[in-house]
Formats: structure tokens, C-alpha cells, sequence
């Protein structure tokens, strides 16, 4: 009789201990879920992509948490995070794109309504610029057509690509506001141009922001001229 109690006991303690060790391997692959979740969503910086791209990255970083939810093993989770990770890679960042074909930059008197355009052509490798009175649609008097002002080489529209990239210009804010109340002063407007139609703007009213001073010295040394 105590021969098989004993029997009974150890069959009772080795269901407990394996009972523990299934459930130490469950959280041990939970808990390895879990990293390879938070690794996905720190895999792609939101500043690297124009926002459309940016929530393709995000539609798949969502599909690649799904795959590694139900993934039956530390293997298969890895397999989730690597195609997911290439998903990634395939969606273009912003220097991949940067394909530009012209800049565009307007200064407006707040008063007055004297606006100074100056136009960069990066597929003539030129620099025009124009003075315009803002007027009504029906004036019927000559406006002011673009003269140009310089001309630029290949290397040195290559070279101010590379900076301007550096500087991350794509990051500028859509709308720079006016902070101090200022009445008078001057309002700007950046438009660039892309290869596939596509364009980025980025405006201000007496507020200029270090990127856009930035920009004014990479814009010197293409043209010698100054941006504003």
C-alpha cells in the first residue's frame, strides 16, 4: 500500500512539474512576442517618411504584430519580424524620393502687397526671379515675367541636394504662424517640386524658423544669391 502511494505521489509531482515548465515555455514566448512587438514599432522612424508613406509603415508594422501573435514558436516569431521588417525597408523614405525638379519661394509685403518671387529650375539648372504687386484677377495691365538671374552647375545642384537632405527640409511644418502679433513685416511661402507631380509646401507670417535660415545659406552657395 505505501509502494503505490508513493507511486501516486511521484506521478502527481512530475504532472506538477511539467505543468510549471509548460507554463515557464508560454511565458517565455509571450514575453519574447512582446519584444519582438516593441523591436517592430521602433524599427521605422516617422521622420523618415512623407506621411503617406508613413502609414503604409504603420498598416505594416499592425500586419507584422498579428503574424507574430500567432506565431507558435520563438522561430516563427522571428519570421514575422524579419518579413515585416523588409516590408518595411521596401516602402521609400524621403531621400529616396527626392527627386526634385524645382523650388519655388515667395516673399509677400504684408503691406503693400509687393511680393518678390524667386524660382530654381533644377532641370534648366537655373535661378529666375520677379517683383509682383498683388492685383485684381481682371487688371488688365502686363505683370511681370520671370528674368534670369543665374545659372548653376550639376555638382553644385547635386551638392545642395546633399545638404538640403542633411537639413531634413521635408520636415518643416505646413504653416508657421505669427507669434508676436506683428502687423506689418512680410508673410513666405515654400513650394518644391517633385519628379512624379508630387509637391511639398511649407508657409510662414514673420516667423522664420532655423531650417528655413539653413536652407537661405545652401540656397547662397547654388545661386549666389540669398533665399530672402
Amino acid at each position: 500500500m505505501k509502494k503505490i502511494i508513493k507511486l501516486i505521489s511521484l506521478i502527481l509531482s512530475l504532472l506538477v512539474l511539467f505543468a510549471f515548465a509548460g507554463c515557464d515555455q508560454g511565458n517565455d514566448l509571450a514575453a519574447y512576442k512582446a519584444d519582438a512587438k516593441a523591436g517592430l514599432e521602433s524599427y521605422a522612424e516617422e521622420s523618415g517618411y512623407t506621411p503617406d508613406n508613413w502609414e503604409v509603415v504603420l498598416g505594416l508594422v499592425a500586419d507584422g504584430k498579428v503574424e507574430i501573435d500567432a506565431a507558435a514558436d520563438k522561430p516563427a516569431v522571428d519570421t514575422a519580424v524579419e518579413k515585416a521588417e523588409q516590408a518595411i525597408d521596401d516602402v521609400p523614405q524621403k531621400e529616396e524620393e527626392m527627386d526634385i525638379v524645382s523650388i519655388h519661394f515667395v516673399v509677400t509685403k504684408l503691406f503693400g502687397g509687393n511680393q518678390n518671387h524667386k524660382f530654381y529650375n533644377f532641370t534648366e539648372m537655373t535661378f529666375s526671379t520677379k517683383n509682383q504687386y498683388l492685383v485684381p484677377d481682371d487688371w488688365d495691365g502686363e505683370h511681370e515675367e520671370y528674368v534670369v538671374t543665374a545659372t548653376f552647375t550639376k555638382e553644385k545642384a547635386d551638392a545642395f541636394f546633399k545638404t538640403i537632405k542633411e537639413l531634413g527640409i521635408l520636415d518643416l511644418e505646413e504653416y508657421y504662424p505669427n507669434t508676436e502679433g506683428i502687423l506689418d513685416g512680410s508673410a513666405w511661402d515654400l513650394t518644391i517640386s517633385f519628379s512624379d507631380g508630387s509637391v511639398f509646401e511649407s508657409g510662414g507670417e514673420n516667423n522664420f524658423p532655423e531650417m528655413l535660415k539653413a536652407l537661405d545659406e545652401a540656397i547662397l552657395l547654388l545661386t549666389g544669391y540669398e533665399l530672402f
